[in-house]
């Protein structure tokens, strides 16, 4: 029987008796992509950040240049993409404990703490916003055309967690000067009070924003005139819980709901992780809460990703990516990872994945990695050593087999393959002994075990990726000659 391996993607909660055999059902570091199945993509340092990347982001400027900021709240960061940085932190540094949010208004980055009011970059630091009320502090910014828009508002201590505002409209290249609503300009506020959940904050969509509140979706489109904005609740009745568990999607808004993704498509919740990993995020909340929860669309992999830390953690310890192309799910690990982002094109060319991470629990070393599927040996030493295996249990073989051998199809680097097999899809895996299977070569796997349900692994540990498009695995009823 030939295996096309990979093709459904990991689903840890079906019975996997009742899988089709393309599919897997555990491993790490493993993509699912064009009906293969391969180690994750090969991670580059791009370079070391001086301080704990607590909160970034990726930004370009006026001319096009590609900026990561980066703070741990006392100290703000502005890093080049030679890893050269600016010192932006404000000349009065964020009050410890604040939280840190960002947008970019035309190419203005625009930086919000929580409690110390909005801040813009001026070129050469972070300065206070011109006409932020000073008694006025929000938890959540975004930018809508030429618009500032301030959510989850706490005024003078009195909090307006379903309030929002936005700004009169700014120049090009510039700050907006007047929040405060008036006859002779278009800014203005709303109060979402259908029901008592919080702002989480909102997404650019088309010439419009999704308005994110903890139970429900808002739409805030611009229709000019007296009223500039109208806002409209589009769905109620979900969970959301987290400020960063959900954004853009091609033509949808991406959620993260307990233990669910979603695409929102305006009208429609169309479920993604149900009845496929669901299973798998539960095990790593434990209580049923996390410690963080990031979502990120990747435009250019067409790749939903949801990173999640375990409870009481500020650190990102596992990514599951939703494929929008082939309607699979994979797993990464990137160790200890303070969240996800996208950048303009350091190796392709094109926009690709970013992480902020460190090198171990303990240690006190950050830096910035890249996904890239371009290897460049003289740059060898910058790549990160990766352990990649993905695994199948309880493929049916309908009877008693005896599995005698296994020729994968490999590409790239170098695999260990081991086959086994079971008695029922629930008993322990007999395996064989484990192969290393070279690329582009016709090896087989020995295994010469007997049972009703056939069980696979592949793993590496390397630089570099490798691809197993199937296997031909060799069986034979009790009895019969191998």
């Amino acid at each position: 029987m030939i295996i096309q391996t990979g093709k459904s993607g990991l689903n840890t909660d079906v019975a996997p008796a009742l899988l089709p055999p393309d599919a897997l059902t555990a491993g790490d570091s493993f993509t699912c992509a064009a009906g293969s199945v391969s180690g994750a993509r090969m991670r580059r340092r791009l370079f070391a950040i001086d301080i704990e990347p607590l909160f970034h982001y990726e930004w370009q400027n006026v001319d096009g240049e590609q900026k990561y900021l980066v703070s741990n709240v006392s100290s703000v960061y502005l890093y080049n993409q030679d890893g050269t940085y600016s010192d932006i932190t404000p000349s009065t540094p964020f009050t410890d404990g604040a939280k840190l949010d960002f947008t970019d208004l035309n190419t203005v980055l625009v930086v919000n703490s929580d409690l110390d009011g909005l801040y813009y970059y001026d070129n050469t630091r972070l300065v206070p916003a011109p006409g932020w009320p000073s008694s006025m502090r929000a938890k959540s910014i975004a930018t809508i055309k030429y618009n500032l828009v301030a959510m989850n508002l706490t005024d003078n201590g009195e909090k307006f967690p379903s309030k929002l505002m936005w700004s009169k409209s700014a120049e090009e290249g510039g700050m907006p000067n007047v929040w405060t609503p008036a006859l002779d300009n278009d800014a203005g506020d709303d109060i979402l009070g259908e029901s008592e959940a919080e702002i989480l904050g909102a997404v650019q969509y088309r010439d419009m924003l999704w308005i994110v509140k903890a139970d429900s979706i808002y739409r805030m489109a611009w229709v000019g005139g007296q009223y500039v904005y109208t806002i409209k609740r589009q769905t109620g009745l979900i969970e959301i819980g987290y400020p960063e568990a959900f954004c853009g999607c091609r033509n949808n808004l991406a959620v993260f709901s307990t233990d669910d993704v979603m695409l929102f498509d305006g009208t429609f919740l169309d479920t993604k992780a149900l009845n496929r990993i669901s299973g798998a995020i539960r095990a790593l909340s434990g209580s049923g809460a996390f410690g963080r929860v990031q979502l990120l669309y990747a435009p250019n992999d067409k790749l939903l990703l949801l990173g999640l830390g375990a409870p009481n953690s500020n650190v990102i310890t596992k990514i599951f990516g939703y494929s929008l192309i082939d309607d699979t799910w994979s797993v990464f690990n990137v160790g200890f990872c303070y969240g996800l982002g996208l950048t303009s094109g350091f190796i392709s060319g094109s926009r690709e994945i970013i992480f902020y991470t460190k090198t171990g629990e303990e240690s006190a070393d950050y830096q910035i990695e890249v996904a890239t599927d371009y290897y460049d040996p003289q740059f060898d030493n910058e790549y990160i050593l990766q352990q990649t295996s993905a695994e199948r249990i309880g493929i049916p073989l309908n009877e008693v087999m005896m599995v005698t051998k296994a020729l994968p199809r490999i590409r790239g680097v170098p695999v260990t393959i081991t086959i086994g097999a079971q008695e029922t899809q629930d008993s322990p895996v007999k395996w064989g002994l484990p192969k290393t299977v070279p690329p582009g070569q016709e090896t087989f796997v020995p295994v010469m075990r007997s049972g009703r349900f056939l069980a696979y692994t592949i793993a590496a540990e390397s630089k570099q990726r490798w691809f197993c498009d199937a296997l031909d695995v060799r069986a034979n009823p009790m009895g019969d000659k191998a």
